[in-house]
């Protein structure tokens, strides 16, 4: 019987450090849960300074420069819209990849959690919109749509809806950016009826110039040393 009694004893005992260990485990996730939604909700009223001024305005200068070489390495653009299309989405990977790689050297750089909490949140803002616009652009080609020649309009407009989308991690000036893609975006579904929305210049006053501003104000605005 003390035997029994001591091997209930032990089982006993087995079991509540199991419990103990389960109940210790929950409440480190459930702390860490919490943690986790302090910080997004901090990250709501704080300003996202990881796009750098220089990076944004050499995606701004690579427009430009697109923008001038277009007639010479697309000629008459109005018989093959594609290739259009192609030229413009191969410089806009081009630039998501050099804010990309920007963004993830910032990242690694980050000991902080609160901060790289905020940057992921600032980016996750963006990606929607620009996902969208991609899906669209490749639906419009596969289809053969006439609506390509809504696509650099449609451009301008999906960019206008990621700044937005982004406005609670960016300083309220880069909304006057996000202001003048929606403008450009409006003009050029108007052009697109006269099929003058495959101008370089369209792009280059769009895209290249919004680009530009956008890293000036990030440089009279922004605080380097901060992400």
């Amino acid at each position: 019987m003390q035997s029994l009694s001591r091997d209930n004893r032990v089982g006993y005992g087995g079991e509540m450090v199991g419990i103990v260990s389960e109940s210790c485990v929950m409440k480190g996730q459930e702390a860490s849960d919490r943690m986790e939604l302090i910080w997004s909700v901090l990250a709501r009223n704080e300003v996202f300074w990881g796009y750098r001024p220089a990076t944004i305005a050499a995606t701004g200068l690579l427009g430009i420069v697109a923008a001038t070489l277009q007639p010479w390495v697309l000629g008459d653009v109005s018989a093959r819209p594609d290739g259009y299309v192609f030229w413009w989405s191969g410089i806009a990977a081009i630039c998501i990849l050099m804010v990309s790689c920007q963004l993830a050297r910032e990242a690694m750089g980050i000991k902080d959690p609160y901060r790289l909490q905020l940057m992921r949140q600032a980016v996750s803002q963006f990606v929607p919109a620009v996902i969208l616009g991609a899906v669209i652009t490749g639906l419009s080609l596969k289809f053969d749509s006439p609506s390509v020649s809504l696509l650099p309009g449609l451009w301008a407009i999906f960019f206008s809806l990621a700044i937005i989308a982004s406005r609670p991690y960016l300083h309220f000036s880069v909304q006057l950016a996000a202001l003048h893609y929606a403008i450009m975006g409006s003009i050029g579904i108007i052009l697109s009826g006269y099929q003058l929305s495959f101008s370089p210049w369209y792009m280059a006053m769009t895209f290249g110039l919004s680009q530009c501003v956008t890293a000036w104000i990030l440089f009279c605005k922004g605080r380097p040393h901060e992400c």
